[in-house]
């Protein structure tokens, strides 16, 4: 799988993901409609996959536990990017700055690792079918993603 495949991949996986993760985030609606809504998004998704009851609730959980655990981690990166923005401002030398791209991309690099294990433990939840329908909706975003940054995805490149 070539970089940008994967880079296109891991975008959409997010995307997905955040469906679920974003859920436990009231009052973060930055956005117009539903998409700015993570509760809506988690029903949207809900009702694409057709979630029982009791999946949605279990969803809830996984999502509230995912966010508990990212926000402290949140919390650094924001701090994170207040440093950064600082260093650019003050023309700060570029080993400082390199450092604190790193130390960004760490606290990115956790986020998707407590998206990805939210995710994964949503994934079991499902049924064969459901399973399918995710996947399908993963390939859509995939491809979302790869079109809106000129990546495009053909067999061979997989």
């Amino acid at each position: 799988m070539n970089l940008n495949r994967k880079l296109a991949a891991a975008g959409a996986a997010i995307v997905l993901a955040g469906a679920v993760f974003a859920y436990a985030a009231p009052g973060r609606h930055g956005g117009i409609g539903t998409m700015g809504n993570p509760g809506k998004r988690l029903e949207m998704l809900a009702g694409y996959l057709d979630l029982t009851d009791a999946q949605r609730e279990k969803a809830k959980v996984l999502a509230r536990q995912a966010m508990d655990t990212a926000r402290p981690v949140l919390d650094q990166l924001k701090q994170q990017h207040e440093a950064m923005r600082a260093a650019v401002q003050a023309n700060k030398p570029e080993a400082e700055i390199t450092q604190l791209a790193t130390t960004q991309g760490a606290l990115v690099g956790q986020l998707i690792g407590i998206h990805a294990k939210a995710m994964a433990q949503f994934y079991t939840l499902l049924t064969p079918e459901q399973q399918q329908k995710a996947d399908k909706l993963h390939d859509h975003f995939r491809d979302l993603v790869g079109h809106r940054f000129g990546m495009h995805h053909s067999p061979e490149s997989q």
